[in-house]
This record gives C-alpha cells, structure tokens and sequence, in this order.
C-alpha cells in the first residue's frame, strides 16, 4: 500500500477523519498543493471522483481496516465483504468516516448502509423537490407566435442527442438551434454553467434566446447508474434553470418543455398493468438508482412548473435504447455489451422467459421531435405523460440466440449465469475479460426482479431484466414513427455484434 494509504495511528473518529481526507486528497489530486481543497459535505463524484478511483479509495478503507486490532480477529474476509461500491454509498467524507466507525465497532450491517438507505433517499427526494420547487418566474405574454420552431437543445452531444441534433438540424419547420456544444450555420452554440441561475448566460445571450425560443428540449443527464442521488444535484440544478428560462421566454405563452426521462423512474412498479402513461408521484418507484432517483426529483419540479405557471411541458419515460437502425452503434461500455463480453469468459450467456422492447435510438430521435411539433400546435397547456419503448416487444432468446452462437456461448437460466459471475466477483478477476462485475449489483437486480414477477391479480410482467411493461398508446398516436416500426429480429444483433467486435471489445 502505498505511503498515503498506511492505517492511521490511532482509531477514534478524528483519526479516521485525518485518514479519510488523506486517502481521497491524494487519489483525486494527487497531492497536488495547487488543487482546490476537498469539500468535505459534498458529493465526491461532484467533484470529479470517477470510477477508478473510487476502487483506489474502497481498497484503501478495506486494506486500513484489516489492520485495525479490532477487526483482524471478527471479520477474517473484511476486504470481500466492505462492498464494490462504498464509495457510490458513501461518497462524502463524513459518510466514508462514518463507515469505518461502525465497523470498528462491530456494526457491520448499519455500516453497509443498507437497512435505512430507501427511508433516508426518500426523504432526500423530497427534500431536493421542495428546495427547488418554490418561487417560479411568472411568464409575461408578448407578441405573437412565429411559423418556425426555434430550439434549445441539452445534451445533443450523448447518443440520442445526436440523433435529435441530426434530426433537428434537417427539419425545414425548424429554424434555429441553441445546443450547449455544437455548432453550425444553423446551430448557435451556447456556452452554460448547469448550477448556475439562467445558466449562467450573459445578458445580450439571454435576451436573444428569451425573444426567439419556442421549444426546450432537456435531454443532458449525467448517465451512471453506480452513483447515488447526490451526486446528481447539478443535474436537478439545470432542469429548474431551463424550467426558469423556459417561463421567461417574451413569447404568447412559455416555451414547451420537454424532458427526456427514464423507465427508470417506474423501476418498482408492481401494480396490475403496464405503466400508464400518467403522473406517479410514489418517490419509491424510483428507489435504487441515483440516475432514475433524480430524474423523479426533476419530473416533480416539472409537474409543480405546469401546474403553477401553466407551462405546456411534455415528460418523455424513455425505455432502454438500442443502436440505430444504420449502423449497429451501440456504447460497448453500456450493460449489454459487457454482458456477452463477460459470457465469452464464461462460456455462457442469460436466458429470460421474457421479451425485450427496446428503441433504436435514431427512431426514439425521430419521435421526440414529432412529439415536439404535434404538442406545438396544441392550443391547450398542461401536462403530457408518455412512455417511449418499442411498440412490438419480442422475446429476448431470440435476440441472445444469435450472438451466442456467434460467441460459442451457451445459453442458461438467468440465475445460473448470475451465481457464475458472482463467484468470479469473489476471487481475483480480469476486469477487462470480465468487466460485467463492474455492474454486478445491477445484474443482481435485473435477474433477481426479472423471476416469478406476478402480483396478486395474477398479472405477469412480460419485460425481462426487471423492466416494467410500458402503456404506450399515447406516444404511439403522436409519433408516426412509432406505430410504422418493424420488430426487433436477429439482424439487428448481429449488426451491435458487428460493431462491438470492429471496436475491439472481443479479442478474437
């Protein structure tokens, strides 16, 4: 271990406290003097902490703990049992201190955070909601509205923001573009502080942007489902300046607002049915993500904006995406790429009983945008639920079954190829031939919740990996795109297969 990772010289809660700082101080900045100073209340991830150096900060805390005379005898297998992800449940200081403390004194479980974590994430949720929810601007109607939709984009940078920048830019109904990071002759490129009030704009920009918008598209979003909800707040900050500029904007009414949600805000429904296509305020649908946790937390300022201000504001659940129909693109390091990785190691891959239904991600593009001008034309202002998913779900061996076969994998039972990857979780492992571990408590959900899910009605989910069915009846009437698209069929996989293997992903 290196020198800033040697064990305190004393135990009690200021030492531990000195060791802490230390450990995150020279791993984050490497004792570099001309860093700023650590803030010790804040989300460490806020601070720049990634996911690697997480690890270094986990192994310090196992490693120091081993060494603690209190622990060398009561816990013989401590550096296998303090979890993957201490730091993403606590990622501050005094929580990273807290926790060592209650291990030094024999409180394991209240150390793994586990027993109170949903009571304390749901009263932070509301807590977030009432902090930024309050004293909207009142919108002052002037002029008249144009023929032509100018847009402010976020987030056109990411996957689907490309395709809706892409889509965007070759619509003749649209006539400007404000994207935070693009540019063009069509595009205006707009330089934001996300924590910032009017995002930290100047003047002349703001004034030109409140005279001339009559659309925000909100699709930017930190995408990392290890982190908690703290780390999100900049996240939550940016949603209630677009709310802010949206309701400034000197037009007939505000600019529509549309945001780009997640299934993952509905991850525990358990009722009869699919997921309607309505409000859900129950914070407890959303528990186990601090990705899907804040997307609630930005949905509600969104439902208290529409119903304070009248803002004509659309929320979009928005299910797992696919690559486009083009190319086969699809993010090696998202979940299903690491799946077959891994299973290539194993010699398997999962098999669910279930079905799949998820969206291209140039047809999810297409759709937002046709969701975007048929609501333009709407002369009433309220608020629209809709769900985005593939209208035609198909069963998810049949996707599986050709790059299996590609892979020389065999396809199990979902819980058999769970137990194999968490036996290789508890031994020396090869992260880059089996980087799967690296969402091991997200498998663990998706298999666990994707068995035997049927309720009391005797309704049974048809979705596989724990994902709610969706109603999407709504998104389907508004989106030509949606009710002309064809199923999902083996070609589709093999082209992702096609591009992770052109991308290096298997070494064969």
């Amino acid at each position: 271990m290196a020198k800033w990772g040697e064990p305190p010289a004393t135990w009690d809660k200021a030492a531990l406290h000195s060791f802490i700082i230390r450990v995150v101080n020279s791993v984050l900045h490497d004792n570099d003097l001309e860093s700023s100073p650590i803030n010790e209340s804040q989300d460490l991830f806020e601070q720049g902490c990634n996911s690697l150096q997480a690890t270094y900060i986990r192994v310090a805390i196992a490693w120091t703990l081993c060494q603690a005379p209190t622990t060398k005898v009561q816990f013989k297998h401590l550096p296998t049992r303090v979890p993957q992800n201490l730091v993403y449940y606590h990622p501050t200081i005094p929580s990273l201190v807290a926790y060592m403390d209650a291990i030094l004194h024999s409180v394991e479980e209240e150390a793994a955070g586990e027993p109170d974590r949903s009571t304390r994430t749901t009263e932070n949720m509301h807590m977030l909601v009432e902090k930024y929810s309050q004293d909207y601007p009142t919108h002052h109607p002037i002029g008249t509205k144009g023929h032509s939709e100018i847009l402010l984009l976020t987030g056109s940078s990411g996957r689907l923001g490309t395709y809706l920048l892409q889509n965007l830019l070759c619509d003749d109904r649209v006539d400007r573009v404000f994207a935070v990071n693009r540019q063009s002759a069509k595009l205006r490129l707009v330089a934001v502080n996300i924590s910032e009030e009017d995002l930290g704009l100047d003047q002349e920009l703001l004034q030109e942007i409140c005279v001339s918008i009559t659309s925000i598209i909100q699709n930017a979003w930190r995408v990392d489902f290890n982190l908690s909800l703290s780390a999100f707040g900049s996240n939550i900050q940016f949603t209630r300046s677009g709310l802010n500029l949206a309701l400034k904007t000197q037009t007939p009414v505000p600019a529509q607002f549309i945001f780009t949600s997640s299934i993952g805000t509905v991850a525990n429904w358990a009722k009869p049915g699919p997921v309607p296509e309505a409000p859900l305020t129950d914070p407890g649908l959303a528990i186990g993500s601090g990705y899907s946790e804040s997307k609630w937390v930005s949905e509600q300022l969104i439902i208290a904006a529409a119903e304070q201000r009248g803002l004509k504001a659309t929320i979009l659940r928005i299910g797992q995406l696919a690559s486009s129909i083009q190319n086969g693109a699809w993010n090696t390091t998202d979940w299903l790429p690491l799946m077959p990785k891994s299973g290539a190691t194993f010699g398997v891959l999962p098999s669910f009983s279930r079905c799949v239904s998820w969206l291209p991600v140039d047809k999810a593009a297409q759709s937002i945008i046709e969701v975007m001008h048929g609501r333009a034309t709407e002369s009433r202002v309220d608020l629209t639920y809709l769900n985005v998913a593939h209208p035609h779900a198909v069963h998810w061996d049949l996707i599986l079954e050709s790059i299996a076969k590609t892979l020389h994998c065999e396809l199990v039972p979902s819980h058999e190829w769970m137990q194999r990857l968490n036996e290789s979780a508890d031994r020396p492992t090869d992260i880059e031939g089996n980087p799967a571990i690296k969402l091991l408590d997200f498998f663990r959900r998706a298999c666990a919740s994707s068995e035997g899910i049927e309720d009391n009605r005797g309704y049974e989910r048809k979705e596989a990996m724990g994902v709610p069915d969706l109603e999407t009846a709504g998104a389907r009437a508004r989106s030509e795109t949606l009710g002309q698209l064809r199923p999902l069929d083996q070609k589709d996989a093999d082209r992702w297969l096609a591009y992770w293997i052109n991308r290096g992903l298997f070494s064969f």
